[in-house]
C-alpha cells in the first residue's frame, strides 16, 4: 500500500508539527500516516572541530576534577590506583562528549497500515536505521511484560513487543519501563511509540472481522510458542458470535454466552468456568469445564478483547 497523503498536522503526543521541522525519510508502505515526529530541524548542522573542542575540554574538566576528588577523600596512594581512577573518568567523558557531539536525527511515523522508524549519522543522507513495517507482513502480534524484583522491591518491567508473519520475525522491541502497573503511557517513548502502533493494527483486523464472519463463522486466536528458537503457532481458540471455543488435540471445547459461569484474571492468564464446572470437597476434586489463555502467547491480544466484548457481550 503506497502512502497517498501528505504528512498529518499532528506528531505522535497529539500536538502540531513545529515549523522547520525535517523528515529526511518518508515512509512508502505503511498507508495513510496518521502521526510523525522528528528531531531534525532546519539550521541544524554537524558542529566543527572549533566547536566542539570547548565540550571536549569542559568534561575532561569535570572528570579530573571527580578523580582528585576520589583520590584526596579515599586517601589513594597506590600509582596504580591513582591511574585507574584519573582513568576511567576521562574515558567517560571522552564518550559523553563525542555522543553529545555527534550529528544525528531521528524521524517515525505511525500509519493505518505500518509504522516506520528512521535515524542517520553525521549526514541525513547516512542512514543508519531503516524500520519500515508494513502490516502486509504481518500475521500475529505477541505483546507481553514481566515485573523484576529484588528482595521484594520493584526494579522494573520488561516488556517485549513481537511482530511476527507466519513465524518469522518481522520486528522485535524489547526494553524496560518503570511503571509498576503495566501503564506506562507516554514514556518511555519506545513503548508509547509500539502501543500506537498496537492501535493501528488492532483496528485493520477489526475492519476485516464482518467479511471473515460471514465466510467462515468464526474467528481464530492463536497461541505463540517458541520451540528450538523457533516461533510457532498452536491452534488454541475459535470464536463466533455468542460461542467461544478452545480447540485441543482430542476434543473441543464450547462455551455458549449463557454457558459461562465465571471469569477471572490470575497469574497472567484468563480463566473461564463453564456452568459445568463445580468443586468438591474443599476444591480436591473438580469437575466440567475450566479452560484457560495464557495472554503472554496469545497473538493479537487487543483484537481478541474488542472481539471478545463484540461476539460475547463481556467486557474483560
Amino acid at each position: 500500500m503506497k502512502l497517498t497523503n501528505k504528512l498529518p498536522e499532528i506528531n505522535h503526543y497529539g500536538n502540531r508539527i513545529p515549523e522547520g521541522s525535517i523528515f529526511f525519510k518518508i515512509p512508502e508502505n505503511i498507508g495513510e500516516i496518521v502521526s510523525a515526529s522528528t528531531s531534525y530541524f532546519k539550521g541544524q548542522k554537524p558542529l566543527t572541530s572549533k566547536e566542539r573542542s570547548p565540550k571536549y575540554l569542559k568534561n575532561i574538566g569535570i572528570a579530573l576534577a571527580v578523580s582528585l576528588l576520589i583520590i584526596l577523600i579515599g586517601r589513594v596512594a597506590n600509582p596504580i590506583w591513582i591511574s585507574i581512577w584519573i582513568g576511567i573518568p576521562i574515558v567517560i567523558a571522552l564518550i559523553v562528549s563525542n555522543s553529545s557531539t555527534k550529528f544525528k536525527g531521528v524521524c517515525s511515523y505511525i500509519g493505518t497500515n505500518g509504522f516506520a522508524e528512521y535515524s542517520f549519522l553525521n549526514s541525513p543522507e547516512n542512514i543508519i536505521t531503516n524500520n519500515e513495517i508494513s502490516f502486509n507482513n504481518v500475521t500475529d502480534l505477541l505483546k507481553g511484560s514481566k515485573v523484576r524484583k529484588r528482595n521484594f522491591s520493584y526494579e522494573g518491567t520488561d516488556f517485549i513487543f513481537l511482530w511476527l508473519n507466519n513465524g518469522k520475525e518481522v520486528f522485535k522491541l524489547e526494553s524496560t519501563h518503570q511503571n509498576k502497573n503495566n501503564e506506562p503511557d507516554k514514556y518511555p517513548f519506545e513503548y508509547y511509540f509500539m502501543a500506537l502502533a498496537v492501535d493501528q493494527w488492532t483496528k485493520k483486523l477489526v475492519s476485516q472481522m464482518p467479511k471473515k464472519l460471514q465466510e467462515e463463522g468464526f474467528l481464530e486466536f492463536d497461541l505463540i510458542a517458541n520451540k528450538n528458537s523457533k516461533w510457532i503457532n498452536v491452534k488454541h481458540i475459535r470464536m463466533g458470535i455468542g460461542f467461544i471455543e478452545f480447540i485441543f488435540s482430542t476434543k473441543t471445547v464450547r462455551y455458549n454466552h449463557d454457558q459461562i459461569k465465571k471469569m477471572y484474571f490470575q497469574n497472567g492468564s484468563l480463566f473461564m468456568e463453564h456452568k459445568n464446572y463445580e468443586k468438591k470437597l474443599f476444591g480436591f476434586i473438580e469437575k466440567g469445564d475450566k479452560n484457560s489463555i495464557p495472554l503472554t502467547n496469545l497473538s493479537n491480544q487487543a483484537y481478541f478483547f474488542h472481539t471478545f466484548e463484540k461476539l460475547m457481550g463481556y467486557s474483560l
